[in-house]
């Protein structure tokens, strides 16, 4: 309960345009005024998470089945990504990353070439 407490307070940002929380049962309004589209949580999006990047972790939730969009999917989007200077990245976290998919002896040939 605590930690989806902590996401619903995190989410709690984005409220421009009204939707809806559903998840563990529990409704949750975002915004003022009647809900746009509603995201359903299948299960809590760790705050950790959340905060280190909240655009892959809601994709990454989306893709895994971990959420969906009831209503029109663009227009939530549109809604959403519209307030994406509200939107947490951690650059370090990113950068680490974006290179976990080359191959390790692929970074030590290029952190080789760079010492000479």
């Amino acid at each position: 309960m605590l930690e989806e407490q902590a996401m619903i307070t995190f989410l709690k940002k984005f409220d421009e345009h009204p939707f809806l929380v559903k998840i563990n049962g529990h409704e949750h309004l975002i915004g003022e005024g009647a809900p746009t589209f509603t995201v359903n949580f299948k299960k809590v999006i760790p705050l950790k998470d959340l905060v280190t990047s909240t655009s892959l972790a809601l994709g990454e939730a989306y893709m895994d089945g971990d959420l969906d969009i009831e209503g029109n999917l663009y227009q939530a989007l549109d809604n959403l990504l519209g307030q994406m200077g509200k939107f947490s990245t951690d650059e370090h976290h990113l950068k680490s990353i974006m290179f976990l998919k080359e191959k390790p002896e692929k970074r030590s040939q290029q952190s080789l070439r760079y010492r000479k």
